[in-house]
């Protein structure tokens, strides 16, 4: 008998209740108001399938499906078809699902899903759907359940395609008994009947508006919605200090004398603090139990080790760094460290078991934090084996000297990464390489350079750099499978000082700034893995000697204007993309924006309206003879325009 099949039921669900536990403010992200023209969902991540925990034995299935089905995210046709064809067999599994997300999928197996999810208590429906989607199953399936919590996420004007799901999204709201809280695009709101309509919603106590916008609103819409008397709270959510001091003074002005409204109206609240914590309606069913230690523990202490170990793994859990294509930014503070360390003074079980987790995922937000890390690696130098995350979460221009120190005891590093893209020395990456490339995972966000000058952004270098170095620290790093490259060092012309099957493992290449000669070694290697090159500056040029050793393999390419005019290569090297991004500047808007355009197969899709302007087929001034062989690409799904604004 396996050690799983050991476990008390009760012990299983709490296990897994944290392994398939989805947060709620990935649930209820709004992918409009993160960043302009949409950003990547909080689930469009690669990860092991969660469904893989009811395969352990019959004990972690029964208790694993209503878990796993609790929390339902939908982003594809596919997925949604899947799921119908389920409850079609197994009806009964309906009944576990409490919340919903819909981001895709909108046909006749929603229509099924929510025929069959009667339970369903909070529901997260995109508006932001693409010209192919067809949202009758959807609009015929709201009707059918009754949720508690809705969250509507819309691009600032409904697409023509949206406009039918708009119309029964109204007609639900207000026949929706259950409803009480509500979150929603503060531009949504105040569209056509919207106003009229959330005024009357008979059980509204909570509402939410998002704002990506930094100077509008309209007090007479949002006076209106206020005016609902079931209304206990308003929250307007903004993007930045300033909007919300604009915020502040222009609702004062406008309805200093509706006390009832500057009542209901939290202004405290309007900036969205990354301590808050968003609670589930399902998880607010959990009632609090007395707990009494199983018997079966303390007779088997090898069992009894293995859950608490477990347990303390959650205990320890930390929120990862928040990563994009160009920047990573520190996680949010945590402000119960200090209680989650004082478990490691329960007892010396505790203490042998939570030094590992506490040391896992190391965050140095401060130079002192570093100090103090190198000096606790040297006086106890087996710590450093239980890091697998390091972050530098300071800003600075070089980095401390503390870092080699601190590298010297890490060798199961999994990922490197820092906030400002601060230098090390080419030995440091030799160092590093020797120590942890082994293990080592991810690299971002360092720099390789001996030089103290400050390095050039976004172009080749060809000129007035020191002779090239080896490149053999390449080697190093078998097991690298995302490389963020930010460096204009030279490292000559002789390629042949590094084996062709170095960085065999790597998935995903990001190039800032690049030395020729570094795309010379990167095409010289084989890399059978790689699927992603992204050149992350607006004004990146050259580079077409990777595409045309590696093209063929590459499913995402990001590149800049001027390497557009390469176009004919691009299409020719890379037969399989099905993305492929462009950076672009236009400097015609009298402030600093951005916007993006995208090709969906079938025709543009124009997220960004001026105010002054109608919407345009494409970006300005971009040759149509970029995309005259986009068609012979089958595997293309898209093309997007990342466009940023300057005055110059």
């Amino acid at each position: 008998m396996s050690t799983a099949d050991t476990l008390p039921e009760d012990i299983v669900f709490e296990i897994l209740s944290q392994a398939l536990h989805v947060p709620d403010t990935d649930f209820t992200t709004l992918l409009s108001f993160e960043r302009a023209g949409g950003v990547t969902s909080p689930f469009l991540t690669f990860s092991p399938p969660r469904s893989t925990y009811l395969l352990v034995s019959k004990t972690w299935l029964n208790v694993a499906t209503p878990v796993l089905y609790s929390t339902v995210v939908l982003r594809s046709k596919a997925q949604a078809q899947a799921l119908a064809a389920t409850l079609m067999i197994k009806p009964d599994l309906g009944k576990f699902i409490h919340r919903l997300r819909v981001e895709g999928g909108y046909g006749n197996s929603m229509h099924k899903i929510l025929k069959s999810s009667q339970n369903i208590t909070d529901i997260f429906l995109s508006l932001d759907l693409a010209r192919s989607d067809d949202p009758r199953g959807l609009c015929s399936g709201l009707a059918l359940i009754s949720p508690i919590r809705v969250i509507v996420n819309s691009p600032d004007f409904v697409p023509p395609v949206a406009q039918g799901l708009f119309e029964v999204l109204q007609n639900c709201l207000l026949a929706w008994r259950r409803l009480t809280k509500l979150e929603m695009s503060l531009w949504f709101s105040i569209q056509g009947t919207m106003p009229r309509v959330l005024n009357k919603v008979p059980y509204l106590q909570s509402m939410v508006l998002w704002n990506k916008h930094d100077a509008r609103l309209m007090p007479g819409s949002i006076k209106k919605i206020g005016q609902n008397p079931a209304l206990t709270s308003i929250r307007i959510m903004t993007t930045s200090v300033v909007a919300t001091q604009y915020f502040r003074q222009m609702l004062f002005d406008a309805f200093e004398e509706d006390i009832r409204f500057m009542h209901i109206l939290n202004l405290a609240e309007m900036m969205p603090s990354p301590s808050q914590n968003h609670t589930s309606s399902v998880s607010a069913t959990h009632t609090t139990t007395n707990f009494i230690y199983p018997a079966q523990l303390l007779a088997h202490p090898a069992l009894e080790e293995a859950v608490w170990n477990h347990i303390l793994s959650f205990a320890f859990q930390s929120d990862a760094p928040v990563k994009t294509s160009m920047v990573t930014m520190p996680p949010p503070r945590q402000g119960d460290r200090s209680s989650r360390v004082s478990l490691l003074t329960v007892n010396k079980m505790f203490m042998r078991l939570g030094i590992p987790h506490l040391y896992h995922d190391i965050v140095l937000r401060y130079e002192s934090n570093a100090r103090m890390l190198a000096s606790q690696l040297e006086r106890n130098t087996a710590l450093g084996r239980h890091i697998r995350t390091l972050f530098f979460g300071f800003a600075g221009n070089t980095m401390p000297a503390d870092f080699d120190k601190i590298v010297a005891h890490t060798p199961s590093l999994v990922e490197l990464d820092a906030y400002t893209h601060q230098p090390i020395s080419l030995g440091s990456f030799q160092r590093l390489g020797k120590i942890a490339g082994a293990s080592l995972r991810s690299f971002r966000g360092l720099k390789v350079s001996d030089k103290s000058r400050p390095l050039s952004r976004g172009w080749i270098v060809k000129s007035d750099l020191e002779a090239g170095v080896n490149p053999a620290p390449f080697s190093l790093f078998p097991r690298l499978r995302t490389l963020h490259w930010d460096s204009d060092q030279d490292f000559g012309t002789d390629v042949m000082l590094i084996p062709t099957t170095a960085l065999g493992s790597l998935e995903n290449l990001t190039v800032g700034n690049f030395h020729e000669s570094f795309l010379k070694l990167i095409s010289f290697m084989e890399i059978p893995s790689l699927r992603t090159v992204a050149f992350n500056s607006h004004r990146a040029c050259g580079g077409f000697s990777i595409l045309e050793q590696h093209g063929a393999k590459l499913h995402q390419l990001s590149v800049s204007e001027f390497q557009m005019d390469g176009a004919s290569i691009i299409w020719r090297a890379c037969p399989l993309l099905n993305a492929l991004h462009i950076l672009c500047t236009e400097p015609r808007h009298p402030k600093p924006k951005s916007n993006m355009y995208s090709w969906d197969g079938l025709g543009w899709s124009d997220k960004h309206v001026d105010d002054d302007s109608e919407i345009e087929p494409r970006p300005a001034n971009v040759p149509a003879s970029w995309f005259t062989t986009s068609e012979t690409h089958m595997h293309l799904e898209r093309i997007v325009f990342v466009v940023a604004y300057t005055n110059q």
